[in-house]
């Protein structure tokens, strides 16, 4: 049985071990090569930052696991096996898988979790939207699941060689606290670095922390430049203007023609212009052929959240969100729904993520959004909707317009 300062420094260890799969996830952030072209000081500035951050993301699990601690009873292990060492494992175990996305996710798109990913995760239809499937969530769950395992390893392989050999004698007797110390000189040094690079404009090392998750840098402007120091005076004095979203600037005046249009409104994901030809897409060629072409459009962003917004309002795509929060529609389903058209939406997606159905459609009927359900790929729903506009046309007043959009 492990005693309370034996069960310390047996995590103590173990903390030291994930502290080490830390630095292996987030080894690839750190530009190394570009720093040590940039010079010396700039390449410790990246060691330093590499070395501290790694033990600054296990600061929560450390403290939780500390504070839970107190509440366990100290004269019995069953107490440690039942609430300390899952606890040590869960926490350690999503702090690695968490950095583990971080890194792949930046990879991949340049960004890390924020906001915008997690509320596509948490919107209903948002990963669909980008194609994910049953496969792709168990591949996920097998992914986190590993890492659970690796924590669970560690602890076990941590816990077997304290018990067998007890206190490493190679290590000095007070190597944590050395270690903690080395960490608050280290963290306070890196720091004054990136303050004094910030003030005087040394973009070699500011450029650096763009690629470390949520890095919190400190400006000192003021201060340094009371010290003498000369301080480079470009930066970012943008303020934004803030109010109630005033759109469209003025009242619609809606005149109903004689014989309005039939309009069929095609969406179609990444797909590009010089794709419509005769060759590619032949039918849809032919199609146009008869059609009104607008092929001076400019789109607001190649995302579908910018890309759909500005298609159906013209306005730049940072609109959205003030849309978003006063439920604000789409003008021209407005003079639509004024001209008595007949309107069936339908998409291969979900209407829910990006959250058309609350801003540029919020004011189309539910029952007028129609989300093909089922697992199969994007395009084989649709396929499936091919059939839709005229089932559509046949379901309206002779004397009716149609609208219909197609979101593939």
């Amino acid at each position: 049985m492990l005693s309370v300062h034996q069960l310390r420094r047996v995590l103590a260890y173990f903390f030291l071990l994930t502290y080490l799969v830390l630095l292996a996830i987030t080894w690839d952030g750190i530009d190394f090569a570009s720093a040590s072209r940039d010079g010396p000081l700039v390449l410790a500035f990246a060691v330093a930052v590499w070395l501290t951050y790694g033990l600054i993301y296990l600061l929560p699990a450390l403290f939780l696991t500390w504070l839970v601690e107190k509440f366990v009873h100290r004269e019995r292990e069953i107490g440690h096996k039942a609430v300390f060492y899952p606890l040590a494992i869960l926490s350690t175990g999503i702090t690695t898988l968490f950095f583990f996305a971080n890194a792949k996710l930046f990879t991949l798109y340049g960004i890390f979790i924020n906001s915008f990913v997690i509320n596509l995760v948490s919107t209903p239809g948002g990963l669909e939207s980008l194609g994910a499937s049953d496969a792709s969530n168990a591949t996920f769950a097998f992914i986190a699941l590993g890492f659970l395992l690796l924590q669970a390893v560690l602890l076990a392989v941590t816990l077997f060689f304290y018990r067998k050999f007890g206190e490493p004698r190679w290590l000095p007797s007070r190597f944590f606290a050395s270690l903690l110390i080395l960490f608050a000189i280290t963290t306070l040094g890196e720091r004054m670095v990136y303050t004094y690079s910030a003030a005087t404009g040394i973009t070699s090392i500011t450029s650096l922390t763009q690629k470390v998750p949520y890095y919190l840098g400190i400006t000192a402007r003021s201060l340094l430049s009371k010290f003498g120091v000369k301080v480079d005076r470009k930066k970012n004095d943008y303020q934004l203007a803030k109010g109630h979203l005033n759109y469209p600037l003025n009242p619609l005046e809606v005149e109903k023609p004689a014989k309005p249009f039939n309009v069929v409104w095609l969406v179609s994901e990444s797909w590009r212009a010089d794709t419509l030809d005769a060759e590619i897409m032949p039918n849809t060629w032919a199609f146009a052929q008869n059609a009104k072409r607008f092929t001076r459009n400019f789109s607001g962003g190649n995302g579908t959240r910018v890309g759909m917004f500005t298609m159906f309002t013209g306005i730049p795509g940072n609109y959205w969100f003030p849309m978003l929060a006063e439920r604000k529609g789409a003008p021209v389903i407005d003079v639509l729904k004024a001209q008595d058209y007949q309107m069936s939406f339908f998409t291969s997606a979900k209407f829910s993520y990006p959250e058309f159905d609350a801003t540029i459609f919020s004011q189309v009927p539910s029952e007028q959004l129609h989300e093909i359900p089922g697992g199969a790929q994007g395009w084989e729903k649709g396929s499936a909707e091919r059939k839709q506009p005229a089932q559509v046309h046949r379901n309206t007043r002779q004397e009716q317009a149609v609208f219909y959009l197609h979101v593939l």
